[in-house]
């Protein structure tokens, strides 16, 4: 087995586990005393004593969950922002806009943008 493979199947195990043990603990805004407290790995004990994101995750629209921005840890492509999905990039899972469903990365860097809505603002015409 690999180093990468090695130091990805332990990263998974202990992503699993933490899904495991999170049974009970608070989703985003759910009240905490400490960081256990919060239901995964993207979410920290704010000084408002309530799970907040992390650097790098957003809220959902509905507010109930933390999702990764480009460039993000993830695992599954739920835990990545709109129009993006979570990939094996440079041997760590990040999160990716789906260029194949012509989404780009927005000029912030962390947002997934259709290319769509970029001709619409931009005025252009994006070439392959």
């Amino acid at each position: 087995m690999k180093c990468y493979d090695f130091m990805l199947f332990i990263f998974l195990c202990i992503l699993s586990l933490n899904v495991v043990f999170t049974e009970g603990r608070q989703d985003l805004n759910g009240p905490c005393r400490t960081v256990t407290e919060c239901k995964t790995v993207v979410y920290y004990c704010a000084r408002n004593a309530t799970c907040q994101c992390l650097p790098g995750y957003i809220p959902n629209d509905k507010f109930t969950k933390c999702l990764g921005l480009v460039g993000s840890k993830c695992i599954y492509d739920s835990q990545c922002i709109e129009g993006a999905y979570c990939t094996s990039q440079e041997r760590r899972e990040l999160c990716r806009c789906r260029e194949e469903d012509d989404y780009f990365v927005s000029e912030d860097g962390q947002t997934c943008t259709s290319a769509a809505v970029w001709n619409i603002n931009n005025k252009a015409v994006l070439s392959r």
